[in-house]
């Protein structure tokens, strides 16, 4: 064994030793550290086929009856570009081209493959808000959302080629943020990028701790 694999045992070793000690709402994150210190490697994508692919991605919610509300369109806009710095390659369908097509036609808000034809994408990710509330109580913000995302091969007739459902997500995952230190608007905006980041995890490879690291020092 060379020095540095003894340095990343070790390290692997001091962070389990901790673990133990600590309650385990904070083991989770030092098992995350622990896998990112000892040189375990990134965690894989969910699924990793955007690569070089030209893609929709488009988002629905139910509080608009499954339509395109403000912050289902914002979060779609989100994940693309999210998608876009990390995904290699990848050709993401402009936002403004997929409402304009969806303007422009009848759309079935139930059938993403038709959309993805109508822009010419090899793949369509589809984001489904299922919840989504922002306040615990009436003096905290602590967002909430349930979000389902599927993934169509449009070249191979809009077949569904990944499916996964999310567990509840919570911002900040523990405790509350007081609305008497940010704007409504500014709180959201926060929670969506949140939001964003957790479904394009699903999408590229990444460190385990961008995972457990999204809770806000503050909201600007």
């Amino acid at each position: 064994m060379n020095a540095s694999s003894l340095v990343r045992t070790y390290r692997g070793l001091t962070l389990f030793a901790l673990c133990l000690l600590v309650p385990m709402s904070g083991c989770v994150g030092l098992m995350a550290q622990m896998l990112y210190w000892s040189g375990a490697g990134k965690l894989k994508a969910a699924f990793g086929g955007l690569e070089k692919k030209r893609v929709a991605v488009i988002c629905v919610s139910d509080s608009s009856s499954f339509g395109l509300g403000t912050d289902s369109l914002q979060l779609a806009r989100m994940v693309a570009g999210t998608l876009k710095e990390n995904v290699k390659e990848i050709k993401v369908v402009r936002p403004d081209e997929i409402a304009d097509w969806i303007d422009r036609h009848d759309w079935n808000e139930v059938d993403f493959a038709e959309v993805g034809r109508g822009v010419s994408a090899d793949f369509v990710v589809a984001v489904e808000l299922t919840s989504f509330s922002l306040y615990e109580g009436q003096t905290l913000y602590r967002g909430r959302a349930n979000v389902k995302v599927r993934v169509l091969d449009i070249k191979a007739g809009g077949h569904e080629v990944f499916s996964r459902k999310l567990n509840e997500i919570t911002y900040p995952t523990s405790g509350g943020y007081s609305t008497t230190d940010s704007s409504e608007a500014k709180f959201r905006a926060a929670f969506l990028k949140n939001l964003a980041d957790q479904v394009s995890l699903l999408f590229y490879d990444h460190d385990p701790w961008d995972e457990y690291s999204s809770d806000p020092a503050s909201i600007d």
